[in-house]
């Protein structure tokens, strides 16, 4: 078979198009994958290593034998010796627990303008139990764009990005290594709390558990105050134990650190029901926004939140129960709000579906705001407990009358403000002794089922 010049032609025509398109296959630029740091589990870690050319920041678990106490505990080696922060640690585990990749390229060289040089990088290492060598190695140079900082594989030339969560995390000095919580206890296994200010000791004691709950867990036990003049209220004791049980500190001081201890303002005991104690000592020394305390087995003083010398010098009338007032609402046939000759009353249907303002005439209830009403007035509580009980009566009150007959008032009185700046009226009931400090906030909420708001 001959073929025709236009065949031939087209023929070339393809062999100049096949042999064009190999030639541009090989000329295609291949990209090498960007490396990534091997993944270590946290629990695999036992050292972490954080070095300069001038400093060696060593921390060690404090037990290698999982299962164990000191295992989820760290301390500093060395430049010092004290507890570490394993929070802190956890923080920096966790970044490379599912191994790390870099974001990007970014030099082959030049790492002085990267902060990833020998002189200023920080160097990163990761210890596996026994381990000579570190499963993880990384040098941490300075921030770059987002949330990468440039970094460097050790030995290696080039330069990338990648997500290492901020120079700042791994440039910290020893001292902010330390272990900032100056004292942890499992609240649930508080039985006591005693506090000891001067001539006065409260000594507050859980009864025995009352049965089990739905889960069949134990509940706990009632507190109790022997020979307070009041019953306590239990909801205030747990707060003060939720604050002495775990104590986080702003600042540790040495153990020298003038803050009052040799004659200390006060000192709190929790009993645990293994039959061991704890003790908070809280310093004399007086500081806007800040208490110093020392705790068993710690020598260092610890500046903490001023919540925590609030509750170990609360007087017994604190700890007074703060129910105010307490009923169901389907006992409840009115509610009514006295305000300087103004008298609104919400009565409840008697299935409890609706209220209706029978006085004054022509005013529609909100059905929303008088529930809320009726359940706030319920379960109402105070929100502090007065140091006196000097009630100046402003004349308005809210009166609750039930289906039986009974009623019961609320008398408002003095408005003041607390520590923390925060607004609060003086309240009474009729049925109750004692003076009682409600959020005006609350009242506030009050008033509008009221159509006063």
């Amino acid at each position: 078979m001959r073929l025709t010049r236009r065949s031939l032609v087209m023929l070339a025509a393809v062999a100049v198009l096949a042999v064009l398109n190999l030639w541009g296959r090989g000329g295609i630029e291949v990209v090498d994958t960007l490396p990534v740091l091997p993944a270590v589990l946290s629990d695999d870690v036992v050292v972490v290593q954080i070095s300069t050319p001038i400093e060696k920041l060593r921390l060690e678990r404090e037990s290698t034998e999982r299962g164990t106490p000191g295992f989820d505990r760290w301390r500093i080696r060395t430049p010092l010796d004290f507890p570490a922060d394993s929070a802190q640690l956890l923080a920096v585990l966790r970044t490379f627990a599912e191994g790390l990749p870099m974001d990007a390229f970014v030099d082959g060289g030049n790492h002085e303008d990267y902060g990833v040089d020998d002189q200023n990088g920080l160097l990163v290492e990761l210890y596996a139990a026994g381990q000579d060598v570190p499963t993880v190695s990384v040098v941490v140079g300075k921030t770059a764009a987002g949330p990468s900082t440039f970094v460097r594989i050790p030995g290696a030339e080039d330069v990338y990005r990648a997500d290492v969560g901020g120079r700042a995390r791994y440039a910290r000095p020893a001292a902010e290594w330390r272990d900032r919580v100056a004292l942890e206890v499992d609240i649930a296994s508080v039985v006591g709390l005693t506090l000891a200010r001067g001539a006065e000791t409260l000594r507050f004691t859980r009864g025995p558990s009352p049965g089990t709950d739905a889960e069949g867990k134990p509940k706990a036990g009632v507190w109790a105050l022997p020979g307070a003049p009041f019953a306590v209220d239990a909801e205030t004791i747990d707060i003060a134990i939720r604050t002495l049980a775990r104590i986080r500190a702003a600042e540790i001081h040495n153990p020298d650190y003038d803050a009052g201890f040799d004659a200390p303002a006060a000192q709190a005991t929790l009993t645990l029901a293994d039959g061991t104690a704890q003790v908070v000592t809280l310093g004399s020394r007086v500081a806007e926004g800040a208490a110093y305390v020392r705790v068993t087995g710690r020598d260092e003083v610890f500046r903490t939140a001023p919540v925590v010398a609030r509750v170990m010098t609360e007087p017994a009338e604190g700890f007074r129960d703060r129910r105010v007032l307490s009923f169901e609402r389907e006992d409840v046939a009115a509610l009514a709000y006295i305000d300087r000759g103004l008298t609104v009353v919400l009565e409840q249907s008697g299935d409890g579906a609706a209220w209706t303002i029978t006085q004054p005439p022509n005013m529609d209830a909100d059905q929303k705001q008088a529930l809320l009403a009726a359940n706030t007035l319920g379960s109402l509580r105070a929100a502090a407990i007065p140091a006196d009980t000097r009630f100046d009566a402003t004349g308005s009150r809210f009166e609750v009358r039930f289906r039986d007959g009974r009623s019961v008032a609320l008398q408002l009185g003095q408005a003041e403000r607390d520590a923390e700046d925060r607004p609060l009226v003086r309240v009474r009931a009729s049925d109750r002794e004692g003076v009682y400090l409600l959020r005006e906030s609350t009242l506030t909420e009050l008033r509008k089922a009221f159509g006063r708001g």
